[in-house]
């Protein structure tokens, strides 16, 4: 379809029917100027419009989209062409579409490894350490925790798909809790931190479908065993070294239950 030719078969028609630009326009409801684009070939008519158009000016839709008067005894073979040839066009669109989908779809499949391993780490010591150093340092305003710092602590614990590493310096105590990656599994990436101070018991709570973490930290404590309350349970667990970095895990709860703190010191 070329719009300068069917642009002018367009002004040809008019004129010969006798309208003037505002009087087509206003029979086919548009205005004046879009019958001004059609007929310079600055525009073409809307697909809705060409059976109206047509019948306005006295000819058929295939003649109308060629630009010129077609014969009656070529009438169809001209319809039949130019329906192969809307047909071929449709199928190219259609053909280009799928091919951009499949593009799409490769690039997000290729995209998906590739994002997994660049928010994760591998579970080996240092590379968790030196993860929980760059979290800390962004999670915790003017704090700053390096690797050593982890490693100093040399408490790591794992349950489940989360793993905790703890981290002390001076007078200050993080735990950085990592969850294991969905796509690979030897690699984690960083969920959460805690902070607080030497000599205190800490707890990390977290909850969400379905399942409640509960993390319990410290260091520099100077008892042998601590108590809790979760769920209206009271349990009791030992402090070893004067450092604790114990995960507790339930799945039964939907919603996390606050829990009361109390460290046990030794003959209390």
């Amino acid at each position: 379809m070329d719009n300068v030719s069917m642009g002018r078969f367009i002004a040809e028609r008019r004129r010969a029917r006798g309208f003037s630009q505002k009087q087509l326009a206003e029979s086919l409801g548009v205005t004046d100027k879009a019958v001004s684009k059609w007929e310079t070939g600055r525009g073409a008519p809307d697909i809705a419009i060409l059976v109206p158009l047509a019948q306005r000016l006295g000819v058929s839709v295939t003649e109308l989209l060629k630009g010129e008067t077609i014969p009656a005894e070529s009438m169809a073979a001209q319809s039949g062409e130019m329906i192969i040839t809307a047909m071929k066009s449709r199928r190219k669109s259609l053909l280009k579409l799928f091919g951009i989908m499949v593009l799409v779809f490769l690039l997000v499949l290729c995209f998906r490894p590739v994002y997994h391993l660049a928010a994760s780490v591998s579970g080996e010591s240092h590379a968790l350490y030196r993860a929980a150093a760059r979290y800390t340092q962004k999670m915790f305003s003017g704090s700053d925790f390096s690797e050593n710092d982890f490693a100093l602590a040399d408490r790591t614990m794992e349950k489940g798909k989360f793993l905790v590493v703890l981290g002390q310096r001076n007078d200050e105590v993080v735990a950085v809790i990592f969850e294991r990656d969905s796509l690979f599994e030897e690699r984690y990436a960083v969920m959460g931190a805690g902070c607080g101070e030497m000599g205190e018991l800490n707890l990390y709570a977290t909850g969400g479908d379905g399942m409640n973490l509960s993390i319990f930290y410290g260091c520099g404590l100077e008892a042998s065993v601590y108590q809790f309350t979760l769920d209206r349970t009271q349990y009791v667990a030992p402090i070893v070294d004067e450092t604790v970095l114990d995960i507790y895990l339930d799945i039964g709860s939907t919603f996390y239950t606050p829990t009361e703190i109390v460290t046990v010191k030794d003959g209390a």
